[in-house]
């Protein structure tokens, strides 16, 4: 992986986001770590399209994160999306899709 690429991923999470007050590494995890959920993630996905032109035509935002507004278990009941997947994303995750100039969705998604 190239650093160069990450550190790139660095200063966007802190423009579009703010600075935490811990380091982020390729294992920080965007909801857990970072609190981006709901709309915040749509946002932050727009952003990240944007900067680096990854193309994620076929990246599911549901399949990763919760809906705003919604609990977990309500939305799941309600509108039948799938169980969340045991892969949370993280900055290494985003490193990969840029490297490739597209989504992929880790092996474990």
């Amino acid at each position: 992986m190239d650093d160069r690429i990450f550190s790139r991923i660095v200063e966007f999470v802190y423009k579009v986001r703010w600075k935490y007050i811990f380091q982020l590494t390729r294992q920080t995890t965007l909801a857990d770590d970072l609190g981006i959920d709901g709309d915040d993630a749509y946002e932050f996905f727009d952003a990240f399209m944007a900067e680096f032109k990854i193309d994620l035509s076929t990246f599911d935002l549901r399949k990763y994160f919760n809906e705003e507004g919604f609990g977990i278990n309500v939305s799941r009941m309600l509108y039948k999306y799938p169980p969340f997947s045991p892969h949370k994303l993280n900055l290494g995750d985003l490193e990969r899709a840029i490297e490739k100039g597209r989504w992929i969705d880790p092996p474990d998604a």
